[in-house]
């Protein structure tokens, strides 16, 4: 009589979460593209609770011993795998749902509130396959917290998805997507001037600054080269789904106004100061060592090095020697003066009144 062997329901899942990070731990460890440091990167698998290492060989041994040694209670046997590198994906509206449905396949699906490559304020909420996980880069670095699925930090992220399809033919063959997923999420005003990149499958529609309709934009982005408030409208050409990207571009400095005029780079003791803008800091560092500041006047003579800084980081530095006061002589002094020299012309005055001839 042929055996039937059922899949126990618990044991399939730890067997594929087991596949899943065995792959992720020896394709993340070093990828092509975004590169880490190897402090950077951790699993599951590298370390036992004792703190001991595993090589990717051993923990391919395990992996492999773990799905073959009992057949009879998995009833399956790994066959050979296939890895789809930037595996295409079809992008999909969902109105009702307010997201972008990403399809592998009918099965393997990813989810997200704005499409591939979007530049907004956020927040940016994905949801991931069921059969896959997410390596999170936030500016270059690893994000510790891979369970997060909500974004809402300013900073580029780029998520490393990687899910698989379960087998469908006799020998079990598995095929693993890869795909990267690009955003940016922006503070409401910038400094740094630079190109913004349409959402994959969008056109750039209309675009204004400080409400002036732009003429002659390229469908593909627009480049940041002036102050002012940007408005841009996105579409996507075969459904007409529209999204909006706004953001202050700001790349002036402010300035510091002083008391005197320091434009020899000297001054005297006391300088005041105050920053054009409320909202400035203002970082000073005195013959070479930065100091804490409280208040606006500098009371002691030596080398100032200021620095105003805004929000976005726009900055302006000056640079000051402050010499001592030059104190006059004083008012008692300059009395006295007068008084003895007065008594000196009385004294003189008076003997030449009574001077006798001998």
């Amino acid at each position: 009589m042929k055996k039937t062997y059922l899949l126990h329901p618990a044991r399939s899942v730890l067997a594929a979460g087991l596949v899943l990070m065995s792959f992720s731990f020896c394709t993340w460890a070093a990828p092509e593209e975004d590169s880490l440091p190897d402090s950077q990167i951790s699993s599951g698998l590298s370390e036992d609770e004792s703190g001991e290492e595993f090589s990717d060989e051993e923990i391919q041994k395990i992996l492999e011993e773990f799905l073959h040694t009992d057949p009879e209670t998995y009833g399956m046997e790994m066959g050979e795998s296939e890895v789809i590198e930037d595996a295409p994906w079809t992008m999909t509206w969902l109105e009702s749902e307010g997201q972008f449905r990403y399809s592998f396949d009918a099965d393997t699906v990813f989810f997200s509130n704005v499409p591939q490559g979007m530049v907004c304020s956020g927040p940016v909420s994905v949801v991931c396959p069921e059969n896959g996980s997410l390596f999170i880069l936030k500016d270059g670095s690893a994000d510790q917290d891979l369970g997060k699925r909500v974004f809402t930090e300013p900073g580029r992220y780029c998520l490393m998805l990687t899910a698989f399809a379960a087998p469908e033919t006799a020998d079990n063959r598995m095929t693993f997507y890869k795909k990267n997923f690009y955003f940016q999420i922006t503070d409401s005003v910038s400094a740094y001037p630079g190109v913004i990149p349409a959402p994959e499958g969008f056109q750039l529609k209309e675009a204004t600054v400080d409400g002036v309709l732009q003429h002659g934009c390229s469908p593909d982005g627009i480049f940041l080269e002036q102050d002012g408030t940007y408005r841009l409208i996105w579409e996507e050409p075969v459904s007409g789904k529209e999204l909006e990207t706004e953001i202050t571009m700001d790349t002036s400095a402010p300035f510091l106004n002083f008391s005197q005029d320091i434009t020899g780079g000297t001054a005297q003791i006391p300088l005041k100061f105050y920053p054009s803008e409320e909202d400035a800091k203002v970082i000073m560092e005195y013959n070479g060592f930065q100091e804490r500041f409280m208040g606006d006047t500098l009371r002691t003579a030596g080398n100032y090095r200021l620095t105003v800084m805004d929000s976005v980081g726009n900055q302006r530095t000056y640079c000051v020697r402050l010499e001592p006061e030059e104190k006059g002589i004083p008012v008692y002094l300059i009395a006295m003066s007068f008084i003895v020299l007065a008594g000196a012309a009385a004294w003189l005055y008076y003997l030449h009144g009574h001077m006798r001839i001998i």
